[in-house]
């Protein structure tokens, strides 16, 4: 009777812990509802932190500084690799901003010395790599 009440308590355990689900790592980080002024450019933030992220889905000016970037900094790379459209400024996150983030994502892993997850999420280290634009010209920098 003892080794079947462990073996009870060894399956109800063990399927307890099979159904815990862990919150992703960005549940942490909050989700990018703005953006700052950071020297000449502007990027996205969290109530003035650029430690934030957005994925497809997402909405508001955050989004719409990201599409601005892509537009500005990468339309002409966008349009040399054969991307068929162009991003919308529109605050919308949808699978055209996630595609072209994607692409822009993987031409910066060839050229800094990290690694850059080429996933179409917005996060830290897209952040940190990309440029971005001044949103009143052509001009754009790095973080």
């Amino acid at each position: 009777m003892r080794k079947l009440a462990r073996v009870v308590v060894a399956v109800v355990v063990g399927l307890a812990t099979a159904f815990v689900v862990a919150e992703p790592a960005s549940a942490a980080v909050p989700v990018c509802n703005n953006y700052v002024q950071d020297g000449p450019i502007k990027v996205p933030a969290y109530n003035g932190n650029e430690h934030c992220w957005m994925q497809t889905g997402h909405t508001g000016w955050g989004v719409r500084i990201l599409q601005m970037s892509l537009n500005y900094c990468y339309g002409d790379y966008l349009r040399s690799i054969g991307f068929p459209y162009e991003v919308d400024d529109d605050g919308q996150f949808g699978p055209i901003t996630k595609e072209a983030l994607r692409q822009v994502q993987k031409l910066e892993d060839t050229r800094v010395p990290w690694d850059v997850t080429a996933d179409g999420v917005y996060g830290w280290v897209t952040a940190n790599s990309i440029f971005h634009t001044t949103g009143i010209s052509w001009d754009c920098y790095r973080l």
